[in-house]
């Protein structure tokens, strides 16, 4: 569920830059603050109820002992709607990702061009290239699983032999893993494509390796203090 909803709003976030981009007068945001608030709150209350019956329901041929392993809907085929509806919208929210992203950048690439002179030209083309990186992270990461969910949900719901359906469950559950690889990329993507998440971290570590660089200096002019007084005290004790 969460996965969808985020998936959601950063297509409502493309289109809003995209808007912005075009510099209508009238029309300089997708969505005010209010608005934006109102839709993100929208959709986590129509997650929450599409997820609900199927949290509460249960399907058919569910062993009490498993969790992620393959379901057959035979009687319960609503389930497969309601998971066909969201592959849908995946579609749905990725071609507009696609279509908004590839726009600007291509507006930025062509304004750069057009303008090499431009104070901001070595800039629109950096954030060009962004847009295009973070287009195909979200392609990898995103694109297999759902490929391969309208196979998957198919066999739920119609007579498949036990070979395919063991070929599009391995399958699905790589593809899986590939789309939860997206939550450890974001990290590393915000760390290279944003320069102000850079100099925010790259000050922690430094503030961190010279507190330990302090008290490690601390600790070694202590210690040869400390070696010096005893050295010193055996050598007055020796001359007593």
């Amino acid at each position: 569920m969460n996965m969808y909803v985020s998936i959601t709003l950063l297509g409502l976030i493309s289109i809003d830059r995209y808007v912005k981009l075009q510099g209508v007068p009238s029309r300089q945001r997708f969505l005010s603050s209010k608005q934006s608030a109102l839709t993100c709150g929208l959709l986590w209350i129509i997650s929450i109820l599409c997820i609900t019956p199927l949290i509460a329901l249960g399907g058919d041929q569910k062993p009490a002992n498993l969790c992620f392993q393959y379901k057959h809907l035979h009687n319960a085929k609503w389930k497969a709607y309601i998971n066909t509806a969201v592959v849908v919208l995946f579609w749905v929210v990725y071609g507009i990702l696609v279509t908004s992203y590839w726009k600007i950048g291509a507006w930025l690439l062509k304004d750069s061009k057009n303008k090499p002179d431009f104070p901001n030209a070595a800039k629109y083309s950096r954030t060009a290239r962004k847009s295009f990186f973070v287009l195909f992270l979200f392609t990898v990461c995103f694109v297999p699983y759902h490929l391969v969910r309208i196979f998957y949900i198919y066999t739920q719901i119609t007579e498949v032999s036990c070979r395919w359906v063991q070929v599009v469950d391995k399958i699905n559950e790589l593809s899986l893993l590939l789309s939860a690889f997206n939550s450890c990329l974001d990290p590393v993507m915000y760390f290279v494509l944003c320069g102000s998440v850079r100099r925010v971290v790259l000050q922690a570590l430094n503030k961190h390796l010279c507190v330990k660089t302090s008290a490690g200096s601390t600790s070694s002019s202590y210690d040869k203090g400390r070696n010096q007084r005893e050295q010193h005290t055996h050598s007055d004790t020796s001359i007593m």
